[in-house]
């Protein structure tokens, strides 16, 4: 049986931020490169990818225009549910709080990585008004 507790502290983020239904959509929007885990804390799958992602969000921390963040589907299942997650772990990237694609690389840091050096550079016309 798991504790509640345990469960719990086994899944603190340093980097990687947590999102909930009152934030989802406004910390997107506001971030031009998302890469968003959908987890359940029970999952294998899940607990073994949690490090990787970890590992790639402290080392691109510094990146203004990218995070890395995570959203609880046993806490905030309508969220999930509005974004179609049927399974776990499910990692979706977002432009600019717009679901762009499923994340379908390596669930390592490297992949994790490799996959925001692939973008397209940032566009500054689009979404930023220029001075």
């Amino acid at each position: 049986m798991k504790s509640d507790g345990e469960s719990e502290g086994e899944w603190k983020f340093n980097v990687v931020q947590e999102l909930k239904q009152d934030n989802f959509e406004t910390t997107l929007a506001a971030i031009e490169h998302s890469l968003v885990m959908f987890y359940a804390p029970w999952c294998g799958h899940c607990k073994s990818t949690k490090p990787h992602f970890e590992d790639a969000a402290m080392k691109m921390q510094d990146e203004g225009n990218k995070i890395m963040a995570a959203v609880d589907c046993t806490v905030e299942t309508d969220l999930c549910g509005t974004e179609n997650v049927q399974g776990y772990p499910t990692i979706k990237y977002y432009n600019y709080g717009s679901y762009a694609m499923d994340f379908e690389n390596s669930r390592t840091s490297g992949g994790f990585i490799s996959f925001f050096d692939q973008l397209p550079p940032s566009s500054t016309t689009d979404k930023k008004e220029e001075l």
